[in-house]
């Protein structure tokens, strides 16, 4: 019994760190400073949910089908606006970064919004979704869905560039604090959509 114990205990401790990796190797590219999934600890501890994210479309609970499923879309919006701001162009990509600089100034939102409706960053952004939102998208595929997909997408983006306009704060840990609340935040609304 005790050597079954081991066994399972092994085989679920590799299969979360494969899982790690595996999620590390997908976040890996160009990207700004400030990263929401970076730390490997997290990753490690995410993946420990590997049976339920392989077996979990069979099971018997909504509740962790459709929050997995809210897992995946929130790493795959947050994929998407990082693809977007690597592809785009730099000027575009500078003038989203100084609206929203100027935005976190004087909190005025219309050069924010004007920046971010500028028709380079949907055609990059949605360009996105075929590789960094394959799964959300191909799953959910009604208008519905790929409206709230793209509006969760351009906040990620909008969240990412605040937080790295944000970097230079003295306090590394408030703004390590700040991504993972506009990461859940998020998430938590990705739950509602996909219950």
């Amino acid at each position: 019994m005790k050597k079954l114990f081991v066994f399972v205990l092994v085989v679920w401790l590799a299969g979360a760190y494969i899982f790690s990796l595996y999620a590390q190797n997908e976040w890996r590219s160009p990207r700004t400073m400030m990263e929401f999934s970076g730390n490997r600890i997290e990753l490690f501890i995410r993946g420990l949910s590997w049976p339920l994210r392989i077996f979990g479309r069979d099971a018997d609970s909504a509740g962790v089908a459709s929050s997995s499923v809210a897992a995946i879309a929130t790493q795959e919006q947050f994929s998407s606006a990082m693809c977007a701001l690597t592809e785009m162009p730099a000027s575009v990509r500078e003038e989203l970064r100084r609206a929203v600089r100027t935005y976190l100034q004087d909190r005025d939102q219309s050069k924010m919004v004007s920046a971010v409706e500028a028709e380079e960053v949907p055609f990059h952004l949605t360009k996105c979704f075929g590789t960094s939102a394959a799964q959300t998208m191909h799953t959910h595929t009604s208008r519905e869905d790929f409206k709230h997909f793209y509006d969760a997408s351009e906040r990620a983006l909008v969240l990412t560039l605040m937080l790295d306009a944000m970097r230079k704060m003295p306090n590394d840990q408030k703004l390590r604090e700040l991504g993972d609340e506009a990461r859940t935040e998020i998430q938590q609304r990705n739950e509602k959509y996909y219950r």
